[in-house]
């Protein structure tokens, strides 16, 4: 089944106004994307689906699987995509949202964050500068694996559900992969700053997951897809 940017999904032929959701698949348009915004997707593979399901919490079904911080040249993501951190060009996304093979989202910070502009631009200074400073890093996908199948776990058995799940230790957490936690130590600073945390987590207190980048408060939705709910 295609993800299909005009608005169904092929093969699938419900009628909207009888469903709880559904996904509106928006056009993105180039000029839409700008510096220091963040992309989202959800690609048709095994993985994005055990994200997706470790995701989830408390019956909220997540439907992001990866985030990407858009660079400072606005052509460019910065995104941990394993074996090595990769500058992608976002073109390649584009590509894939057209051609339904993929979900994708852009979103930005709301701009109540920024208390004045000499802030917007030191956080955003910062940010690049730690988006460049992760080029050549590997990372230990293997040590992920226990976490998302944990995770899944937590999210089908009732007794395990509640309170957060802390399941990576805090000295693994700079060489797993986790493409959430980049967007979120990029702008530490910022955070810092404000003494607000932009992405709160729903299953641990230190790592969001890509579904928390969406879900936060603290993020506005630009272009490209986006799950909406029924009012009936």
């Amino acid at each position: 089944m295609k993800f299909d940017p005009r608005g169904n999904q092929n093969g699938y032929h419900r009628r909207k106004e009888h469903r709880r959701w559904h996904f509106d698949y928006g056009v993105i348009r180039r000029e839409d994307i700008k510096p220091f915004q963040i992309l989202a997707s959800r690609e048709k593979s095994i993985i994005s689906a055990v994200i997706v399901a470790a995701s989830g919490y408390d019956g909220h079904y997540a439907w992001l699987s990866h985030v990407a911080q858009v660079m400072a040249d606005g052509r460019t993501v910065s995104e941990a995509v394993y074996p090595e951190h990769k500058y992608t060009p976002i073109s390649g996304y584009l590509n894939k949202y057209i051609a339904g093979d993929a979900r994708v989202t852009i979103l930005k910070l709301r701009d109540g964050l920024f208390p004045n502009d000499e802030i917007r631009r030191t956080a955003e200074r910062k940010c690049q500068l730690y988006h460049e400073s992760l080029a050549g890093t590997k990372y230990d996908f293997p040590v992920l694996i226990p976490m998302l199948i944990t995770s899944v776990m937590r999210n089908s058995i009732p007794f395990l559900k509640n309170g957060p799940w802390y399941s990576i230790p805090e000295e693994k957490q700079k060489k797993i992969l986790i493409c959430s936690a980049e967007v979120d130590d990029g702008w530490g600073w910022l955070q810092r700053e404000i003494h607000h945390d932009i992405f709160p987590s729903t299953l641990s207190l230190k790592v969001p997951s890509p579904q928390d980048v969406w879900d936060s408060p603290d993020t506005n939705f630009v272009a490209g897809t986006r799950k909406i709910y029924n009012i009936k």
